[in-house]
């Protein structure tokens, strides 16, 4: 009975033992399980530094311009490259800021890209006036020429009105819309200029209406003659 008991108590103090030794190899799993996971997320944070050495456009597009260049460093937030969509192009025209104030948005605008032209419509007025500029944001057709690119250099020329049968001319020199002038027109047979009252309206481009002053088919003397004097009235054509 006696080594039965000393028996017992040695597989209790045995049994003890077992769990105390789960105990610590429990801890010991944890503490090394703790160390993998902090493993795992400095390895993640390498991965995202590495990642990051990658960028990546939002868009699809072509690049406009590199602002860096091989080798150099960049804070975060710089501007490394410009890229430019090529479905939803706007192009964007220069207007002096004398003829600024005729310009409406959804005006008719006319682009010229030296190798074709396209209708577009205008979609926002700068409010701000650079170099006696003002910037007009054109918004183009969805469906672009395959020669169209971003940083195109164009003309526009946009459409504030449209005059039907009405009398116009080329510009002469001096003359200014919806103002009175002077121009010396050529009588029937060409060999004397007379100084006739005119009165223009509305330019366009590199003509001007003429509203009340002159027929239809008169020749006019463009050329500025202001250097001859007011009192003259007639002039002598050779």
């Amino acid at each position: 009975m006696l080594h039965e008991k000393q028996l017992l108590n040695e597989l209790g103090f045995l049994k003890q033992r077992i769990e105390k030794l789960k105990a610590v190899n429990k801890e010991a799993l944890n503490i090394e399980n703790e160390k993998v996971n902090q493993l795992q997320s400095n390895l993640e944070i390498a991965q995202q530094r590495v990642d990051a050495l990658e960028i990546k456009a939002g868009i699809a597009g072509v690049v406009q311009r590199v602002a860096v260049e091989i080798g150099q460093a960049v804070d975060a937030g710089q501007e490394v490259a410009l890229i430019g969509s090529v479905d939803h192009l706007n192009a964007e025209v220069k207007v002096p800021q004398s003829k600024a104030e005729l310009i409406r948005v959804g005006q008719k605008v006319l682009i010229d890209t030296r190798s074709t032209t396209m209708e577009g419509t205008v979609a926002r007025i700068d409010p701000v006036v650079t170099e006696n500029t003002v910037l007009v944001e054109v918004a183009l057709p969805g469906d672009l020429p395959d020669s169209v690119r971003p940083q195109l250099s164009i003309d526009g020329k946009i459409i504030i009105d449209v005059l039907h049968d009405t009398l116009y001319v080329k510009r002469p020199s001096n003359v200014k819309a919806n103002t009175y002038k002077n121009i010396f027109v050529l009588n029937e047979g060409g060999n004397e200029a007379e100084l006739v009252a005119m009165q223009f309206g509305q330019e366009a481009g590199m003509f001007i209406q003429v509203t009340s002053g002159v027929p239809e088919q008169s020749k006019l003397v463009l050329n500025d003659l202001s250097r001859v004097g007011d009192k003259i009235t007639r002039l002598a054509v050779n």
